[in-house]
């Protein structure tokens, strides 16, 4: 058993009175111990009944126990009730403690004998029993007590259904959204109300059964209290009683609400239930669906085709004034009827008709309809109507199915237009077109008609005529089946568009046109063309008749010469006409323009004596001669003294014997081909060198990183290895010189990043005449005294952006490559200026963007270069020198297009060289100055989180960091550092993180670092950027940046110098 607890819902047992008196007699009595159980045991026999000793052992009890407990009774028999829950498991530990609990206090006051007990019964149950306790008395004293326990458990179960019960229909009574009222039936009187009373009308719940309705009703008659007690009585009397009434509420609102009363019984007595529904918001919708509904008559009323409309029984329920006028039946005459009265005055009896097919299909109706179409819930169709007036009437009709706002056919309704006039006149215009058709189809001339440019219509002799079908002329324009000139040289489409314009303009015109059938056959016609106007727009009828037979009979008498002149003389190219002697026998003005020889005085003129150079004439007469010996045409080009290029083409004419007897040719203008065409090669190498450059610098920025990584290590453990030497130590020299070593390669690395222009740079506006004029002295030392340096410095001059450091790499390399160039001495002049280059000169430079630039100009008067050292000085690697690397002009290269710049130079074998440096000009002045470093020893206690992928770097830093103080927490990625980040629980001062890694970059893990660190300060380094800090390898002045390789001066210098700035915002 379990879940033992006193019953709270007990409040009795289930022994009289006489009961305990009677246990008590029977146990004085002086019998056998055993007679009087064995008497207790009959007479309590469906009881559980225990006998307990003063010290709660049990002495006795009924069999029953055996039913109720699911033990058997000898097992309970001397066991002391606290041993029941521990030792036997009869009774959970609750239930025995409580049972323990109640015996005490029913010894120390018998007057609490009764006690409830909750329980789950053996057979899983639960189950409520009763306990009533006897006290147990032998000679005056109390040895024990009697414990009747019987089951409660239905008896309470029905009283708490029956409080759930009442609770539910308390609920439900206040819950409803009516007001109701409970009405004694003699005085009317409210005796109870539901909460929606409270609400709608102020009273208080303590008001019940002392409510008079004087309380709640004070208009004025009809709906007075003594009204309202008028209803109850009738509700009495003649039984349920439904109306409307005007109420007020607590805020003094008036509305309407629908009232039932009903006589009823409400626990055993009559009572008058009312039941009040606010239905004002009903009547607000009742009414506006009657001034809906009479608008909707209105509105149908007004529509100019005779309209009605049926309800779902066929019903008329509207018929307008137009149904009126076309039917002569009045409304009232039809209005409310149905049986198909609608259809009478058009069809002479009622039948269906197109409006009762949207409510119920009829394959009959559709019968009766010459033209009917279906769309969703409407119907369209035209009939012959031979009722309504004299003779038939055509009509046309539209019905349309009428829905409620649930989307239910409610009923449909028709609109009918006479049409019988419209069908009239469409018939006599059928018959005219057909009329019209018969003369259009037996023309011999093609006739069509076209809307603005386009075909519209056209006979059989058209579609004949240009050789397709009808569907291959509609829409196309004339000039679609013109050739692309006409015989005036006119464009097709130009001319085409001037005789519309004019014929639009009512000018009929007569011309004759070439068209081009779809075959491709070009044929000559007459054309008529005049407008006209058709259904208020305006056409244009065109007649053409093929006139090619004609030409043909008036080209037959014309001479061949005639035919060759006509086609010449309209010709754009030159075109010139030898005989076999090369005699020029024709020459079209063409020639004149492209040739400058005059036409007027070239006829019988021989090739030999044109003005033209001995070369070129003797080119002429070999193609001439031949054209004559092969009679097969020639081609070929050549240029004219003056620059023009022309396409030749030489076309033998063959007599009836078939031998040449002249040589016809045609010389067309290509100077605009070929110039495209040398631009294209000029530029197709410059794409190929740009390309070449890209790979190759690709490749020099990738190696150069990764050496700028093994010369970190290699130059970081260098001098370590020499702070632990002693100076006096013998190797110190050697690593002196691995140092040396490294530096000088380190310094290659850089100039293979500045050629592939991922250098790291700072650039700011500098003034270039500044830096050459404090760079003076050092240049002087690198050329020597055999050199004369000249300086001259534009006035005026604007700043450019750019790293100062790069316009020492700059004049460094350029200096070195001109004296070079001038090993016995020579002049080197350096000059800057403002300029501005036009489009002009981009058209000369395509490799130059026009716009504001400062040029910097080095020249000098060495030995020069040769055209194809010139196309290769910017190459790396590309040396002329013994002991040249081929990197200083490509540096030099890759700083100018780094800084948005451009490089030319002008050179010629023993003329010296002239490189010219164009750099964006920036007007503005230099903004701020640079934040000072304070001068604090390079140690520190401060926490640092290293993130580097390359192991002898991440190591090395570790090394020198921890040698100077710092604490240190070492990452090989991004993703590594970001989880050591978010695991270590104390403070980390600085992030000091490499640009490139792999699937996380430094800036990257920057930014995801400072959303869990705001406060992170970060020192980036790298070899180049690659686009991560700022596009081009551009160094934002605000971030901090360390550049490998680094000394272990320069890191701990820059680890100080970023962790004494103010922490970021």
């Amino acid at each position: 058993m379990t879940d033992l607890k006193k019953n709270p819902d007990g409040n009795g047992g289930s022994l009289s009175n006489q009961e305990p008196g009677r246990l008590t007699e029977a146990i004085r009595r002086p019998s056998t111990e055993s007679e009087d159980h064995l008497r207790l045991y009959n007479e309590y026999g469906s009881e559980v009944i225990f006998i307990v000793s003063k010290e709660l052992v049990i002495l006795d009890v009924t069999p029953s126990v055996e039913k109720h407990l699911s033990c058997r009774r000898e097992e309970l028999i001397g066991r002391n009730i606290k041993d029941l829950a521990d030792s036997f498991g009869v009774l959970s530990e609750e239930m025995t403690s409580a049972a323990v609990e109640n015996v005490n206090r029913f010894i120390a006051d018998p007057n609490l004998a009764l006690s409830f007990y909750e329980f789950t019964a053996g057979d899983g149950r639960q189950r409520i029993t009763s306990t009533t306790k006897f006290p147990l008395v032998r000679e005056g004293e109390v040895i024990g007590y009697i414990s009747v326990a019987r089951d409660e458990t239905e008896r309470i179960q029905a009283e708490r259904e029956l409080k759930q019960s009442r609770a539910n229909y308390e609920a439900i009574f206040n819950a409803v959204n009516d007001a109701i009222f409970i009405h004694e039936v003699e005085t009317g009187d409210i005796v109870d109300f539901n909460q929606r009373v409270v609400e709608l009308y102020g009273i208080s719940p303590e008001e019940k059964g002392r409510l008079s309705m004087d309380r709640i009703v004070n208009l004025p008659p009809p709906f007075s209290a003594a009204d309202s007690q008028n209803w109850i009585r009738k509700a009495i009397t003649e039984g349920p009683q439904c109306f409307e009434w005007l109420a007020q509420d607590k805020a003094g609102r008036r509305f309407w609400m629908e009232v039932s009363l009903k006589l009823t019984e409400i626990g055993g007595v009559p009572r008058v239930l009312a039941v009040v529904r606010d239905i004002e918001r009903q009547k607000s919708v009742e009414t506006a669906i009657r001034n809906a509904e009479r608008q909707q008559a209105d509105l149908i009323n007004f529509l100019p085709d005779a309209t009605f409309a049926i309800d779902t029984a066929g019903k008329v329920i509207a018929w307008n004034k137009a149904m009126v006028e076309m039917t002569g039946i009045p409304p009232e005459q039809v209005l409310g009827k149905g049986d198909y009265c609608y259809a009478i005055p058009f069809y002479g009896k009622a039948q269906p008709i197109l409006i009762d097919l949207l409510l119920k299909d009829d394959p009959q109706i559709e019968t009766k309809y010459t033209f009917l179409t279906r769309e969703k819930d409407t119907r369209i169709a035209e009939v012959v109507a031979p009722a309504l007036g004299a003779g038939d009437r055509h009509l046309w009709a539209l019905a349309r199915a009428l829905f409620d706002a649930q989307g239910n056919i409610i009923g449909a309704i028709e609109s009918i237009r006479d049409i019988t006039d419209i069908r009239r006149h469409q018939a006599a215009l059928h018959e005219n077109e057909l009329r019209y058709r018969t003369l259009f189809e037996m023309a011999h001339d093609a006739i069509f008609l076209l809307h603005g440019k386009h075909f519209v219509e056209c006979n059989s002799k058209t579609m004949e005529m240009f050789g397709g079908a009808k569907e291959d002329l509609i829409g196309k324009t004339i000039d679609h089946f013109s050739p692309l000139r006409q015989p005036d040289g006119m464009e097709s489409a130009e001319k085409c568009e001037e005789k519309i314009q004019l014929a639009l303009q009512w000018r009929p015109q007569t011309f004759e046109w070439l068209f081009q059938r779809l075959d491709g056959m070009i044929f000559p016609a007459e054309v008529s063309l005049s407008g006209i106007e058709l259904a208020g727009q305006r056409f244009l009828l065109a007649i053409v008749r093929d006139i090619a037979d004609l030409k043909r009979s008036i080209a037959a008498l014309s001479e061949s010469e005639g035919k060759f002149r006509a086609l010449a003389e309209n010709s754009p190219d030159a075109v010139l006409r030898f005989d076999t002697q090369q005699r020029i026998l024709y020459a079209n003005e063409a020639v004149e323009r492209l040739a400058g020889l005059p036409t007027a005085d070239l006829f019988g003129v021989r090739i030999e004596d044109l003005s033209l150079p001995t070369p070129l004439k003797q080119m002429w007469t070999e193609a001439i001669q031949k054209v004559v010996a092969t009679a097969a045409p020639y081609r070929f080009e050549f240029s004219f003294p003056n620059g023009t290029w022309v396409d030749w083409i030489l076309i033998p004419e063959i007599n009836p014997d078939g031998k040449v007897a002249a040589v016809t040719t045609s010389a067309r203008d290509i100077t605009s081909r070929r110039q495209a065409e040398t631009e294209r090669t000029k530029l197709e190498e410059q794409l190929r060198h740009s390309q070449k450059m890209e790979a190759i610098g690709r490749l020099a920025g990738g190696v150069a990183h990764d050496f700028n990584n093994i010369l970190t290590g290699i130059l970081g453990y260098t001098e370590i290895l020499q702070l632990s030497l002693q100076q006096e130590d013998p190797l110190l020299e050697h690593v002196a010189e691995i140092r040396r070593a490294g530096e000088h390669a380190a310094s290659l690395t850089q100039q293979l990043l500045a050629f592939s222009r991922k250098q790291i740079i700072i650039p700011r506006l500098v003034d270039l005449n500044e830096l050459v004029a404090n760079s003076q002295r050092m240049l002087g030392r690198i050329i020597g005294e055999d050199i004369e340096l000249r300086f001259v410095a534009g006035p005026d001059l604007a700043q450019v952006k750019i790293d100062p450091h790069q316009v020492d790499q700059i004049l460094v390399n350029l200096v070195v490559n001109a004296r070079d160039a001038m090993p016995s001495g020579g002049q080197l002049a350096i000059e800057t200026t403002n300029i501005d280059l036009d489009i002009q000169f981009g058209h000369l430079h395509p490799d130059i963007e026009p716009g504001r630039y400062i040029m910097l100009s080095i020249h000098d008067t060495g030995h020069g270069m040769d055209e194809e050292t010139k196309k290769r000085i910017f190459e790396p690697f590309f040396t002329t020198k013994e002991n040249g690397t081929g990197l200083g002009l490509a540096t030099v290269y890759g700083i100018v297009k780094q800084n948005g710049g451009s490089i030319s130079v002008y050179s010629e074998p023993g003329m010296g060289s002239t490189f010219k440096i164009y750099l964006p000009r920036v007007e503005s002045a230099p903004t701020g100055e640079e934040r000072p470093v304070r001068d604090k020893p390079p140690t520190g206690h401060e926490t640092i989180l290293i993130a580097e992928d390359e192991n002898m770097v991440r190591s090395l830093a570790k090394t020198v960091l921890s040698m100077h103080g710092y604490k240190i927490l070492e990452a090989r990625n991004g993703g590594e550092a970001f989880l050591l980040c978010k695991k270590h629980g104390e403070k980390i001062d600085l992030l000091l993180t490499d640009i490139i890694m792999p699937n996380m970059n430094g800036k990257e893990l920057y930014e995801q670092l400072r959303q869990l660190r705001p406060d992170l300060r970060v020192l980036f380094m790298s070899g180049y950027t690659e686009k991560i800090i700022a596009e081009q390898g551009v160094l934002d002045e605000s971030v901090n940046f360390l550049p490998k390789p680094f000394t272990i001066e320069s890191l701990t210098k820059k680890v100080r110098e970023t962790l004494d700035q103010p922490r970021p915002n």
